[in-house]
């Protein structure tokens, strides 16, 4: 049997100010971390009911922006999305990393 596994970016309520700042997109994101954890946690409840396992990845504010320079991204909801895939992926396949999943 052959599972989906989602890596979805995951804030605390300490980073979400930091990195909302940090984004170029962050004026995208909700204004508060309790408007942006009630819609988080529907997502992840969406993607868990579709049979995905889902890594909630923290996003830290000195790892991610490093991570996404050294692969040409931007600090953005792309950028978001494809560090939370990698760090899913790294963790599906054995890759450690464990710090940076809730």
């Amino acid at each position: 049997m052959q599972v989906q596994i989602v890596g979805f970016p995951w804030f605390t309520r300490e980073t979400f100010p930091v990195l909302r700042a940090m984004c170029e997109d962050g004026n995208k994101l909700h204004r508060t971390y309790d408007e942006w954890l009630h819609a988080a946690e529907t997502g992840c409840k969406s993607f868990e009911a579709k049979g995905c396992k889902v890594f909630r990845v923290n996003l830290d504010p000195e790892q991610f922006p490093k991570w996404c320079k050294t692969q040409g991204l931007k600090l953005d909801s792309n950028g978001r999305s494809r560090y939370a895939s990698f760090i899913a992926a790294q963790l599906a396949t054995g890759g450690g990393l464990s710090s940076t999943v809730q």
